[in-house]
């Protein structure tokens, strides 16, 4: 729906609503309220798509009487929690702003709805989730996912302080969130630089050869190399605060940003997809929390191998894309002024190959497809048969960890914490059943 974003950090305050439970298929782009029609359209909840503010929530009248549970004294309402670690911090935490703005209320309880039937209390949020509210200095005790109907004596109901593909509503906005972490000082000078990568995601995109780029940087000497699912996110953003240049590999990684105070000096992005991801979902943000943001278009992009069941379409933003290796070593020595090596043609062919037979024979690469009929499911065995011989000459156990998975058998406690992309191949499956009424 079409809306005009909100022109400042303002509260609406509700007395006495009743909170249900989300609607079933609720979506990041379809928030579906159940709310009492007096209390109007107060869970607006926006996002820039190609520069027109949508606002994705809609309301239906509760059916029936219910007999909530009562929760007396003020809330505030933290908005919908998205289990999806981009949209996790840039669409479920900028409604915390007046928990930081004074003692008003900086301990009173805060309200979620969640999005996914996988977070349904304060327990069942990931651990990346509470690194993050501890950071903000949020007490879990504190925080509630509505899974019942629940009565709320005084409900206060702050806007968004920050929407996906616009970034912060007013300049101030930076003064509210993220607040100073505790125990902590201003953030350190910067010295150094860092390069965030997506090579060990490969199968949920990226560019090929990344390893090599990292093998150069880590030669300098002067480059840290990070893989962020590796790192608590609060190490993650002291390691950006405490750099002159971040070069980050295309992805979600990014919105950390969100959570850095102070702007980092240089930022390169190493683009992938081909989609406009760039321009509606980063540039805006990126651009106030960054001085200078500079781009490294790929050379090509790669046909995504997964299928989205639920859109009968190609996972465009799970594509990979093929950089000029050489040039892209000349574009991070020129953004951060340390001198690389370049490495030999030879050398850049045999790493665009290995990462090339990475995605092919990784089947988390095709998700959405595996089962199916014809070229897709015969790739989806020669996988299978790949991975069983053990042939390949790079680390595939998040792979084998899906297959587990696809198979029915119990994960073990690595597969259980594995990223998201590791797991939804059984909701694709639950899906398809669905679909085919069995």
């Amino acid at each position: 729906m079409m809306a005009a974003l909100p022109q400042g950090l303002t509260c609406q305050t509700l007395d006495g609503p009743v909170l249900y439970p989300l609607l079933h298929r609720s979506t990041q782009s379809s928030i579906r309220y159940m709310l009492d029609p007096k209390f109007g359209t107060p869970f607006g909840h926006f996002r820039v798509r190609r520069n027109e503010a949508l606002n994705s929530a809609s309301y239906t009248p509760p059916l029936a009487d219910a007999d909530p549970e009562r929760l007396p004294g003020t809330a505030v309402y933290g908005g919908v929690i998205f289990k999806a670690f981009g949209h996790f911090i840039a669409e479920s935490l900028h409604r915390l702003w007046p928990c930081f703005a004074g003692e008003a209320y900086a301990d009173c309880p805060i309200l979620f709805h969640s999005a996914d039937p996988g977070v349904a209390s304060r327990d069942s949020l990931t651990g990346w989730m509470k690194n993050i509210f501890a950071m903000l200095g949020i007490d879990l005790a504190r925080i509630t996912i509505v899974t019942e109907p629940l009565f709320v004596e005084r409900l206060v109901v702050p806007v968004q302080g920050s929407v996906l593909g616009y970034g912060a509503i007013l300049p101030d906005y930076e003064s509210r969130f993220p607040p100073r972490r505790a125990g902590k000082g201003p953030p350190p000078s910067r010295n150094g630089h860092l390069y965030v990568s997506r090579s060990k995601f490969l199968h949920g995109g990226s560019y090929l050869a990344e390893p090599l780029v990292e093998q150069i940087l880590r030669g300098s000497g002067t480059f840290r190399v990070i893989c962020p699912e590796e790192h608590p996110v609060s190490d993650v953003a002291a390691m950006i605060e405490a750099s002159e240049t971040v070069v980050f590999s295309e992805g979600s990684a990014m919105h950390t940003l969100e959570l850095c105070r102070g702007r980092v000096p240089k930022v390169l992005v190493v683009l992938r997809r081909r989609s406009k991801a760039w321009s509606e979902y980063y540039q805006r943000m990126m651009e106030q929390k960054c001085e200078s943001v500079l781009l490294h278009e790929p050379r090509a992009h790669l046909t995504p191998l997964g299928w989205s069941v639920q859109r009968e379409a190609a996972l465009g933003q799970n594509a990979c894309a093929v950089q000029d290796i050489a040039q892209l070593i000349e574009a991070i020595a020129a953004a951060s002024g340390v001198p690389l090596a370049q490495p030999a043609d030879a050398d850049i062919r045999t790493a665009h190959a290995l990462s090339l037979a990475n995605l092919l024979f990784d089947p988390r690469s095709t998700r959405g497809t595996w089962g199916m009929p014809g070229p897709a499911g015969l790739l989806h065995t020669l996988q299978k048969q790949v991975l069983a011989l053990d042939i390949l000459p790079f680390d595939m156990t998040g792979a084998r960890q899906s297959l587990q998975a696809e198979a029915g058998e119990e994960p073990d406690a690595a597969t259980a914490s594995a990223p998201r992309e590791e797991r939804e191949g059984r909701e694709v499956r639950r899906m398809r059943r669905r679909q085919q009424g069995t």
